[in-house]
């Protein structure tokens, strides 16, 4: 099973989780309204960035993958802060994928994005803002070669770890908020920028 698959797999159990969880979590995950400390599940889907790797071709034309683009599935915390005006601080941590495939090969791009963020909020909307880091940033490239013994090669190019900024502003539904962020990053790989930015919208689901 490739990481795009993985991934989705995960992505669909969490799917299924938030949209029961009004009537399936367990008692010690029961939290009042009042309560400062929740946890929160994510998952959603982010466009955008430069493309990078090699372009794949398949029956319906080519596909690449972007810098800025994929599926992300992540998990953290927001805590409320006892001050005049509501505010809250919060920590994420992702798995964020792309991938291009066809029956030959196949690209992915993967990273994982850390936040911390401060925000506010006023009735059914929260706004934050703050720092992402990305850790890991991953392109991997595989294809087959009917001249090798096992007939599939591969290769992989590391870009550094980079931090940027990213801002969110999510509407809250009983336990779920979806959520639209923008996210403003560069990657750099041997002397050459790579823009990572995108825009992403995600459902969240905090207990």
């Amino acid at each position: 099973m490739n990481k795009l698959s993985l991934l989705s797999a995960i992505a669909a159990s969490v799917l299924s989780f938030s949209a029961s969880a009004s009537s399936v979590l367990p008692s010690f995950m029961e939290r009042s309204e009042e309560s400062a400390l929740q946890y929160q599940l994510s998952l959603g889907y982010s466009a955008g960035g430069d493309k990078i790797g090699p372009a794949i071709s398949d029956a319906y034309g080519q596909s690449q993958v972007s810098a800025g683009s994929g599926l992300m599935l992540g998990a953290g915390f927001s805590y409320n802060l006892q001050t005049r005006y509501p505010m809250f601080v919060a920590a994420n941590i992702h798995v964020m994928a792309d991938h291009a495939s066809s029956n030959e090969s196949e690209v992915t791009f993967t990273r994982i994005p850390m936040d911390f963020m401060l925000g506010s909020q006023y009735r059914k909307f929260r706004f934050a803002g703050g720092l992402t880091h990305h850790m890991n940033p991953t392109l991997e490239y595989k294809w087959d070669n009917d001249d090798s013994f096992d007939k599939e090669e591969s290769t992989s190019k590391s870009y550094g770890a980079a931090t940027g900024q990213v801002a969110e502003v999510s509407y809250n539904i009983e336990r779920v908020d979806l959520n639209l962020r923008y996210t403003n990053i560069e990657y750099n790989f041997a002397g050459v920028k790579v823009d990572g930015s995108g825009m992403a919208i995600s459902v969240m689901l905090r207990f």
